[in-house]
Order: structure tokens, then C-alpha cells, then sequence
């Protein structure tokens, strides 16, 4: 986020003029920051960066999109929908560090999350306003009244032992591409690999969810990648479902008195409502055929950036299941509301909070 006559007018006259000129290259310097926010305009986007599977996915759905992203604009606030996904992903990280590290086991785990992540959220969020802040407090409240239904549902998620990386980044060259990203986890079922896929979703419909992820595009980007970097074979995907509660907070109910509707509600819906994992295993034929396709989708993405593709908007991509935060920048052309701060991997450069 000031002779003797003729003399004394031209040292005024200088120092004018001096003034102006400082003036001219102040001006200068704050061109390069946007009003309100005080950050430095991001450095522009070089392929040698590296392509993320979101970068990936935002170009094949919009290439108007990627072009703001690109360009560093990004919305001024946490989307609802991102904020609770990314505390959940956040605390389950840094749990499962704990418990690798025989820092934390399942019975001390829950107290860990409300003594020492929890206050560590709300520190890293201490600069948001007094709206995005209650959505903050709010996400706390449902997560840790979902917290030790978790616990008490995956306790083997908190044995030593059973984690062989959290939340390790990846960086691999492919067929002359840096592919970059970050895995939930990689676990050991029966002896083998397994990658760790962490979502959080209002609504899980199982039968669709269960068809989509036989192809699914995130999977299988982190699949690829992550057996190049670990040199070994991986088993396949564990899917780890956590369903965000959809109880709203009462007029007149206090925090306390809603934290703890969300806990009933959860012993009454038992938790296969709220807790699923799915074991996707992937033959060698569904890797191959991604691979095919994948360097397709990196040599469009790469003619793109260089100004050999078009930018064009797809109106059909704007309104969907997660509305396009760009909708009012296509709409009055204008980039109100959006600062020009974003910067490509933030994930990866501010991993620790």
C-alpha cells in the first residue's frame, strides 16, 4: 500500500524550476503503481516463467481472460468461493506438516488448528476490510466446527508416517515447457504412491464428479509433472472431497450458537455427507492420450503469449457454476474495481504465511 535583485530572482527561478523537474520524475515513478493499493506493477509474463495448470485452463476457457491476467489485473478482494477453499488447503497443509514432523497427532490435532492456525489466518488476513473480514471469521467458524468430524473421520491422516510430501512444489522441463505447481500430498496406500487432491465443494454431485474425473485435466497435469520430479511411479489420484457447510447464520443466532448447528447438522447427515474420497486410477492409455493433447494446449498457449493467436472474448464462459471476475471489465471497458497487482504464481511465491 517547498546587481543583488537580479541575482536572488534567478536562484528562485532555479529552484522553480528544479521543483518542476522533481516534480516531472515523481510522477514518473507513480505511474508505475496503481492508486489505493501503493504495489509495483508486476513484471510482464515471459513463457520461461513456467505454465501452471490454471494458467493453462484460464487461456483454454477465455483467451480475453488470460489476456487481463497477463497483464496483471486482478479484482480488488477475495472471492467468497476462493477464500474458504484456500484456508481449508492452507490448515490441511501445515496439519499434516505438523503430524510428519511428530509435532501434532489425532487427539492433539484439533486443539492445534484453533491455538495456532487459526490466529495465524486471521493475522494474514488483518488488512482486509470490515465485510471480507467477517467472511473470514465466518470460514473459521465452519471449518473448525467441521474439524473434528474430519479428524474422527481420516484419523490414519494423522499417524506419522503416513505422509511422504505436503504441499511440495513442482518444476519440471517437458518436451521444452516448464511445467510448475503445487501437490496437496503424496501418501502411501498398500506400499504404493498416491497424490493427494484436496477440493472443497458446496454441493458434491457424485455420479457427474465421478465421470469428470477420469479425464480430469488438473489430475492429470499433476500426475505427469509429478512423476517426472519424483522419478517414480504414482498409483493414481486420492480425490479428497470436503463439503463447505450451506447453513446460513441466523438473524438474531450468535457465532457460537451457529457453530454449533453446523456440528449437529453434520451428526445428523452423518460423514459421507460432508467427507468423500475417490480412488481414480489412470491406465496407460488415458496418460497417453493427455500427453498428446497437452502439448497441443502448451504450443497454442505459447503462440498465444507471443502474439501469434488472436485475443478474443468467449461470452459463453462468462456466467457458469463460478461467474468470470472479469464480467466488469469486458462490460464497461473499463478496469474499475481491479488493480494491476496480480502476479503469475503467486501460490508458489507466497506459499508460507
Amino acid at each position: 500500500m517547498s546587481k543583488k535583485k537580479k541575482t536572488a530572482k534567478k536562484k528562485t527561478t532555479k529552484k522553480k524550476a528544479t521543483k518542476k523537474k522533481a516534480t516531472k520524475k515523481t510522477s514518473k515513478k507513480k505511474s508505475t503503481r496503481k492508486k489505493g493499493k501503493g504495489h509495483t506493477k508486476p513484471q510482464p509474463y515471459k513463457l520461461e516463467d513456467g505454465i501452471s495448470q490454471s494458467m493453462l485452463m484460464s487461456f483454454l476457457g477465455c483467451r480475453q481472460r488470460m489476456q487481463y491476467q497477463l497483464d496483471g489485473w486482478e479484482s480488488v478482494g477475495t472471492k467468497d468461493s476462493l477464500r474458504f477453499g484456500s484456508y481449508v488447503h492452507w490448515t490441511l497443509e501445515h496439519l499434516y506438516k505438523a503430524v510428519s514432523a511428530n509435532v501434532i497427532t489425532r487427539r492433539t490435532a484439533v486443539a492445534y488448528l484453533e491455538t495456532h492456525l487459526n490466529p495465524r489466518w486471521r493475522k494474514h488476513n488483518k488488512s482486509a476490510g470490515p465485510k471480507e473480514m467477517q467472511g473470514v471469521e465466518m470460514d473459521i467458524l465452519q471449518w473448525s466446527a467441521c474439524f473434528p468430524h474430519y479428524v474422527a473421520c481420516y484419523p490414519e491422516d494423522f499417524k506419522k508416517g503416513k505422509w511422504v510430501d505436503v504441499e511440495g512444489q513442482f518444476d519440471v522441463e517437458w518436451k521444452g515447457f516448464r511445467l510448475r505447481g503445487m501437490r496437496d500430498g503424496i501418501t502411501r496406500i498398500n506400499r504404493k504412491l498416491w497424490m493427494l487432491e484436496t477440493k472443497t465443494k458446496s454441493r458434491i454431485d457424485e455420479g457427474t464428479l465421478m465421470e469428470a474425473l477420469t479425464f480430469d485435466f488438473q489430475n492429470l497435469f499433476y500426475l505427469l509433472a509429478n512423476v517426472l520430479e519424483l522419478g517414480k511411479p504414482i498409483r493414481g489420484v486420492l480425490y479428497n472431497v470436503i463439503r463447505k457447510p450451506n447453513l446460513k447464520l441466523g438473524q438474531k443466532e450468535s457465532m457460537p450458537a451457529h457453530a454449533q448447528r453446523i456440528d449437529e447438522h453434520i451428526e445428523d447427515n452423518g460423514w459421507d455427507h460432508y467427507f468423500k474420497r475417490f480412488e481414480i486410477i489412470y491406465d496407460q492409455a488415458d496418460l497417453d492420450r493427455f500427453a498428446d493433447e497437452l502439448i497441443l494446449k502448451l504450443q497454442d498457449f505459447k503462440a498465444f503469449v507471443e502474439g501469434k493467436l488472436p485475443c478474443y472474448r468467449n461470452e459463453g464462459d462468462c456466467v457458469g457454476r463460478w461467474n468470470c471476475e472479469y464480467i466488469p471489465f469486458c462490460s464497461s471497458g473499463k478496469p474499475v474495481g481491479f488493480s494491476q497487482t496480480r502476479v503469475p504464481h503467486r501460490e508458489l511465491i507466497e506459499q508460507n504465511i
